[in-house]
């Protein structure tokens, strides 16, 4: 199997259940939220996971499955971002694409 090779949802393959290479089964994320200091520190590598997480995150606690069963979480008391139609994560990828973009220059 290639490793850019995209796997279904519904795969069933073991060598990707094993490997855990299906990129469409990711599920939400709960991102830190970080300083733009920390960020500076963090490997490229690390930067970029942490993209990925970001871009992981529900769309919106309203849509999202714990709507109705749960108060919806605040970024500031918890220290995690969940949702991207928040001010936190919106600053967060900002902050983090400025970060990558000084790096490539």
């Amino acid at each position: 199997m290639f490793m850019n090779e995209i796997i279904p949802n519904n795969c069933l393959r073991a060598d990707c259940r094993k490997q855990a290479l299906c990129v469409n089964k990711l599920m939400p994320s709960k991102v830190k939220i970080i300083s733009t200091k920390e960020l500076e520190n963090m490997h490229t590598g690390s930067l970029m996971s942490r993209r990925k997480k970001l871009l992981v995150c529900e769309e919106s606690f309203e849509v999202s499955d714990r709507y109705g069963n749960e108060n919806k979480p605040v970024s500031e008391e918890t220290g995690y971002i969940e949702f991207k139609n928040n001010i936190v994560w919106q600053k967060a990828y900002k902050e983090l694409k400025t970060v990558l973009s000084a790096r490539a220059l």
